[in-house]
Order: C-alpha cells, then sequence, then structure tokens
C-alpha cells in the first residue's frame, strides 16, 4: 500500500455551487468502536471549492485490506463524508470523493443540520427534523389542495363533454329536417318543371 497519498474534494452547497474557505480535515473511523484518528491536516477549499488533503496511508489501514475514510468540517466537526477504500502496492496515490453536497449551518447559514451526499458508502447527518416535517406536511397539504381542484376540473369536463353531446345530437336532428326539406323541395322542383313542360 502507498505510504502516502492524496485526498481530493469538491464541497459544493445543495444548489451545486462552489464553498470557498471551508476548513475540512481528514480522519480514520474504527467501524467497531466508532473511534477517530487524525491522519492529516486541516486545510481550506480553496475559490472554486477544491481540496487536496495529503493522508498518511499506514495510519488509515490497520489490516491488510480495508480502511475507512472520513471527511469533517473542521470547525463544527460535523462529518462531510465517509468512504471505505482499499489499499494495495498497485493502488494509485490518489483517492478522489468526487462531489460532497454540504448542508451545513455555519458554512451556509441554515438551521443546524448537514446533509451530504458522496459516492457510496456515505454518512448523511440530518440533525432535527422539525422544520423537514413541517415542510412535508405543508406539501402534503397543497397535494390535497390541487387533487381537489382536479377533482372539480374533471366533474365540469364531464359537464361540458355531456353539454357537446346534447348539442351534437341537436345538430343531428337538425341535419335530419334539413335534408327532409331539400327532399320536398327537390319533388316540388320536379312537379314544376313537370308542369311547364
Amino acid at each position: 500500500m502507498p505510504d502516502t497519498f492524496i485526498l481530493r474534494a469538491l464541497l459544493v452547497d445543495p444548489d451545486g455551487t462552489p464553498l470557498p474557505e471551508v476548513n475540512v480535515r481528514p480522519f480514520a473511523v474504527d467501524r467497531t468502536t466508532g473511534s477517530r484518528t487524525a491522519i492529516g491536516a486541516a486545510q481550506v477549499t480553496d475559490g472554486a471549492g477544491r481540496v487536496d488533503l495529503d493522508i498518511t496511508g499506514s495510519e488509515v489501514v490497520q489490516g491488510p485490506y480495508l480502511g475507512g475514510i472520513l471527511l469533517c468540517d473542521a470547525v463544527t466537526d460535523h462529518v462531510l463524508a465517509e468512504q471505505w477504500s482499499s489499499f494495495d502496492p498497485s493502488a494509485p496515490t490518489l483517492l478522489d470523493f468526487g462531489e460532497i453536497r454540504v448542508w451545513d449551518a455555519p458554512i451556509m447559514e441554515l438551521p443546524g443540520r448537514t446533509v451530504v451526499g458522496v459516492p457510496a458508502p456515505f454518512v448523511a447527518a440530518l440533525g432535527d427534523s422539525t422544520e423537514l416535517e413541517a415542510q412535508l406536511a405543508n406539501v402534503q397539504g397543497q397535494l390535497a389542495d390541487t387533487q381537489g381542484q382536479l377533482a372539480d376540473t374533471q366533474g365540469q369536463l364531464a359537464d361540458t363533454q355531456g353539454q357537446l353531446a346534447n348539442v351534437q345530437g341537436q345538430l343531428a336532428d337538425t341535419q335530419g329536417q334539413l335534408a327532409n326539406v331539400q327532399g320536398q323541395l327537390a319533388d316540388t322542383q320536379g312537379q314544376l318543371a313537370d308542369s311547364q313542360s
């Protein structure tokens, strides 16, 4: 396994806008105890939201195969990303976490919760769900209103279709009457022609 490698990440907000000047720090995690071990110094994302962290591989992997890496906000200690990674002599020395979507109060000035997304497996800490539940209830209310409006519209459409059917029936009757009158006219014109001859 490599003795050292670079961990690369791109931090963005929920809209995909890069987050500059976010102080992040890498940790190794013991999944059995939940304990963390710092495996590199904290670094600040650049103006494009990118950060490259120098990692010491021997501190990440205790066994010959798997190691878990956490990427945390160095100020709030919120977990921004977690990824399992295998290391062997032929492995590349660059580990790319890719894009990490962050919703974090100190960073985003939003209520205290962190929402992240990275290549699976990952950790997402949602915090207090009260606001989310209120938003869900509001959306459900709007959905019920929309469904009621849809039912009303469907009723109006059914009425209109009934009226159209009646009008079409009246038109058919009128066309029949017109055909009869035209037949009578043709007979009268025939009789007139016979009389003139």
